[in-house]
């Protein structure tokens, strides 16, 4: 079952109103016909099970045959400080990561970045995937993906709270999560990424400036481009023998 994202401004009584690319991807790469049942997220909050009953130029009028609340699954929301690696590797980066269910993605530039700027095709392209990732994996929610920063910069354009939990898969590093973690008090995840080459002692320094705490993936060295999705499955695996705490 086909499932899209939509704000509530885009209902109106019975009918769902698409942008263009959903339209074109709905009706003409996916094929569904008037009958066919699909899953609408509305404000990243309800699930709607529809059947479309007639298509139009600019959505489709439906049925409701259940509506749900969602609710998240994820306990602790994780979002990704990639630094920005060669070619289209952070097209993968983002599909991994959006089938995980991370909340956002910042692509960062850090010293040892060959690529310093990304071309509005690739971005589109990056944004893309993100969707089609989303709706493939079933998520509540589409990652926020941000404009490029350089890494000193965009750590100070987001707000860490008292209870972020803030990490570098560093591979020298010989710290392992027991040592760092005791009980899951966490808000929020974030995990910094280096690009190929890993972070400069420049970088490592901007980071713990920022409470960041540097951690060991093993003894395995990942490409940068797997690096996320492990990170974030190791911490939650990790995270998921201890009960949520209060703060």
């Amino acid at each position: 079952m086909q499932r899209i994202f939509l704000k509530s401004n885009q209902i109106r009584k019975s009918f769902a109103i698409l942008d263009d690319d959903v339209y074109h991807h709905l009706f003409n790469v996916c094929r569904v016909n008037v009958n066919s049942k699909i899953e609408l997220v509305v404000d990243q909050k309800r699930l709607l099970i529809v059947k479309i009953e007639s298509i139009e130029k600019d959505g489709f009028n439906f049925i409701v045959s259940d509506q749900f609340n969602l609710i998240q699954n994820r306990t602790n929301s994780v979002h990704i400080i990639q630094a920005l690696p060669k070619q289209d590797k952070l097209s993968f980066v983002s599909k991994l990561c959006t089938e995980i269910g991370v909340s956002n993605i910042y692509p960062i530039i850090s010293d040892y970045c060959d690529v310093k700027i990304l071309s509005d095709s690739k971005i589109k392209r990056i944004l893309a995937t993100i969707h089609s990732s989303s709706k493939q994996s079933k998520q509540m929610s589409i990652p926020n993906f941000h404009s490029i920063n350089s890494l000193d910069a965009q750590l100070k354009l987001i707000n860490f709270s008292s209870h972020s939990l803030c990490l570098i898969a560093y591979e020298s590093s010989t710290k392992k999560l027991s040592d760092l973690i005791t009980k899951n008090i966490f808000d929020d995840i974030y995990i910094a990424i280096g690009p190929e080459g890993g972070f400069s002692s420049n970088d490592l320094d901007t980071l713990y400036s920022f409470e960041f705490k540097d951690f060991s993936l093993g003894s395995s060295i990942l490409r940068t481009e797997h690096a996320a999705f492990a990170a974030i499955n190791y911490i939650d695996g990790y995270l998921s023998n201890f009960p949520k705490c209060g703060v």
